[in-house]
């Protein structure tokens, strides 16, 4: 499963297993384990796919770097995947979106052990407000005896 979004050139790896038999991930190899989504907050919604390959060779491991940070640890090249393994055949897809919410502060806290981002909005004025704050300005006495 990985998480990509509007904001960002990169897809980071949500979980990752290879070489599953059958139907079950219990009979694979988990080269990533899962992090619960973590849209940070202020950002809006972002998008986490599943995908499901299928593959008739044994994938090796080094589909993910072994070491660096927990983000150079996840981050992936779904194109780079599939031009390195050309024999994958896609055998199912899944989409969701989510938003930021009170248990991505617990994710950062307890799981990665880092700072949690948040971006705040900045609020640009209208023309109308522009109008009406250039008015207060002109008549300021007149709106100070008014709020009395």
């Amino acid at each position: 499963m990985t998480m990509n979004d509007n904001y960002t050139i990169y897809t980071y790896v949500i979980c990752h297993s290879t070489n599953v038999k059958g139907t079950s991930l219990l009979h694979g190899k988990e080269e990533c384990p899962y992090l619960p989504p973590i849209p940070p907050q202020g950002s809006g919604f972002h998008r986490y796919v599943f995908a499901v390959y299928h593959h008739m060779e044994p994938l090796p491991s080094d589909v993910l770097p072994k070491s660096g940070s927990w983000l150079d640890r996840r981050t992936f090249s779904t194109a780079g995947f599939l031009s390195k393994h050309q024999g994958l055949v896609p055998s199912g897809f899944n989409m969701f979106q989510a938003n930021w919410d009170d248990s991505v502060t617990k994710s950062y806290q307890f799981i990665l052990k880092y700072p949690e981002p948040v971006y705040k909005v900045e609020q640009i004025p209208t023309a109308h407000q522009i109008k009406q704050d250039a008015l207060r300005r002109k008549h300021h006495m007149f709106y100070k005896y008014l709020l009395l």
